[in-house]
C-alpha cells in the first residue's frame, strides 16, 4: 500500500472497512430497531425508501427518452 493511500484511509476501520460516517448512518438510518443487524425490513426500506416514488421517476425517465426536443417533462 503507497504511503498516501494510508492517509486517504485514516478513518476507516482497517477490520470492517467502514469509516467513522458508514457506521453512524448505519447506526441512526439503517439499523431502526437498534440491535446491530439488518433484518429483512430494515434491507427493504434501505433499498426502496418510501421517500423515493418509482413510478415518478420512471415515467419521468421515459417520457425524456422519449421526447425528441427534449424539454423537461418532470411531476
Amino acid at each position: 500500500m503507497a504511503a498516501n493511500d494510508e492517509d486517504e484511509d485514516d478513518d476507516e476501520d482497517t477490520e470492517t472497512g467502514w469509516t467513522a460516517e458508514d457506521e453512524e448512518e448505519f447506526r441512526t438510518e439503517l439499523d431502526k430497531n437498534g440491535d446491530g443487524v439488518l433484518d429483512k425490513d430494515e434491507i427493504y426500506h434501505w433499498l426502496v425508501p418510501n421517500d423515493y416514488d418509482h413510478i415518478v421517476d420512471e415515467s419521468n425517465h421515459l417520457f425524456a427518452e422519449a421526447d425528441d426536443d427534449k424539454v423537461s417533462t418532470s411531476f
